[in-house]
């Protein structure tokens, strides 16, 4: 690619010059498709989540990135430990549950299959696996809090299913 092209996306200064080219762009960032979940003194919470990448392998870390405004952040960062739900590419019954705001907690757990943890969230039964997460520390990124995590361990329940993978029309939205 020549520079005058990478030109015709962001100009200096972060100005878009054509701001649709840079939507459609950042869209064909592939995803995985996960449900985090979290037990706080048997009170349980889980959400979609999308922005995830390991960043590590010695010890095993992942990323996961969340908006800002959601109040699963503070109760992450106060239990300490997660569990990470990988989803299948047919695990369509999740996004019903967990893809928006509108349901409260015994609501979206009331429409899956999970067993309970003691220190860590629930596990969704039905998913490809699910691995458990130790917070280690936490740093804003623009309209994101990125959440660092330890992998503690976990379980693979299909080993040859595929994942659910998420690929955007617009870069800048869900």
């Amino acid at each position: 690619m020549e520079n005058n092209q990478i030109n015709q996306i962001v100009m200096p200064g972060n100005e878009l010059k054509d701001e649709q080219v840079y939507r459609k762009i950042l869209g064909k960032v592939v995803t995985g498709v996960s449900i985090l979940t979290l037990n706080e003194n048997d009170e349980l919470d889980g959400l979609m989540v999308s922005f995830v990448q390991q960043i590590a392998f010695n010890p095993p870390m992942l990323m996961i990135s969340i908006a800002k405004d959601r109040p699963i952040i503070a109760k992450i960062k106060k239990v300490i430990f997660a569990t990470l739900n990988i989803l299948a590419k047919d695990n369509h019954e999740f996004f019903k549950a967990f893809a928006g705001p509108n349901l409260s907690s015994q609501e979206r757990f009331g429409l899956v299959n999970y067993e309970k943890q003691a220190d860590y969230g629930p596990i969704l039964l039905k998913a490809l696996g699910f691995i458990n997460l130790r917070l280690t520390k936490s740093s804003e990124a623009g309209c994101h809090e990125v959440l660092f995590f330890t992998v503690d361990g976990g379980q693979i329940f299909a080993s040859n299913g595929e994942p659910m993978v998420h690929i955007r029309n617009d870069g800048l939205k869900y």
